[in-house]
């Protein structure tokens, strides 16, 4: 139960999503285990911010209009010190999956949502706050809403990526790396598209951009 002093905005519906924001509720609070993704952007100030469970604990220093994510199925208990407010952004996770996959060239099957805490970026964190705001007013049309939702979760997914190749860089076999070579060569003269490219090297037309570059 939360207490008096919380404070909530009203449910707001777009495609794919429901947005709230919350304010002043408890410092403590167990999360169980939901049936969509969620991301959260952090409000009010900077906070300190533990995630548990079981024998995991994550301790991260937040600052405002950071995001963290939180996937389907996932299920904590989180302590704030500091400012509590927060706006949310449930996700069908139908509709995460299949939009990446539209934008990236994936197969929706196999899209997931990575989980983080307090991660700050430039344009995701003012994507994402707009987005919550839009829950308290009409700052956005719907219209824009749904736009905005796309682009940050592109701007998700890509920053997501980028981690996940640091730490599994895409390869290429050196065979399908000498094919596309000698292709570009003996084609120079002619348009060469990416698409053909991907479809020659037996890679994903996303697999092979960041792996052959």
């Amino acid at each position: 139960e939360r207490p008096a002093l919380s404070k909530a905005s009203a449910p707001r519906a777009i495609r794919g999503a429901i947005i709230q924001r919350w304010e002043g509720s408890a410092p403590e609070m167990d999360q169980p285990p939901l049936d969509h993704h969620y991301i959260v952007v952090h409000l009010g100030g900077d906070k300190r911010v533990t995630r548990s469970r079981r024998t995991e604990t994550i301790v991260r220093d937040v600052p405002t209009r950071a995001v963290s994510t939180i996937a389907a199925g996932s299920s904590y208990r989180w302590t704030t010190e500091g400012p509590v407010a927060f706006g949310h952004i449930y996700l069908e996770p139908g509709f995460f999956a299949q939009t990446i996959a539209e934008q990236f060239d994936h197969d929706p099957a196999k899209v997931e949502l990575h989980e983080d805490i307090g991660e700050v970026d430039p344009l995701l964190g003012p994507l994402c706050h707009a987005l919550v705001r839009a829950a308290d007013g009409d700052d956005l049309s719907l219209m824009a809403q749904e736009t905005q939702l796309e682009a940050a979760l592109h701007r998700l997914y890509e920053r997501q990526s980028a981690a996940a190749a640091k730490a599994h860089k895409l390869l290429i076999a050196p065979s399908s790396v000498m094919r596309i070579k000698d292709y570009i060569d003996a084609h120079l003269q002619q348009q060469i598209t990416l698409d053909d490219l991907a479809d020659l090297s037996g890679y994903s037309r996303f697999h092979f951009a960041r792996g052959f570059k």
